[in-house]
């Protein structure tokens, strides 16, 4: 009865052995698939970032744009918005205005 209970305390022992070392060995993968996913997150936070950079930067080159050309309307148009003595003058004399 002593060698049978012997036998079953050493098997007992080699499968606590190997559920250790296959738990070590679980617990190492699961750390290096952590990291991935990590690694993949980051990748992808950094994606949305650059977009969402690259949009406001197109807004804004859009808006500066647009200020360049309303500057050059001003530019362009007169800023008196009234006629000169003389020109209202001389087109009173020939009857227009």
């Amino acid at each position: 009865m002593e060698n049978k209970e012997q036998e079953i305390a050493d098997r007992l022992e080699a499968a606590t052995t190997l559920l250790e070392r296959t738990l070590g060995w679980l617990e190492e993968r699961q750390g290096a698939l952590s990291g991935e996913v990590e690694k993949i997150s980051a990748t992808v936070e950094q994606s949305r970032r650059e977009a969402e950079l690259a949009e406001k930067l197109a807004a804004a080159e859009r808006e500066l744009a647009d200020l360049r050309a309303g500057s050059a309307q001003n530019v362009l148009s007169p800023l008196r918005r009234t006629l000169p003595t003389t020109t209202s003058e001389m087109l009173a004399k020939h009857g227009i205005g």
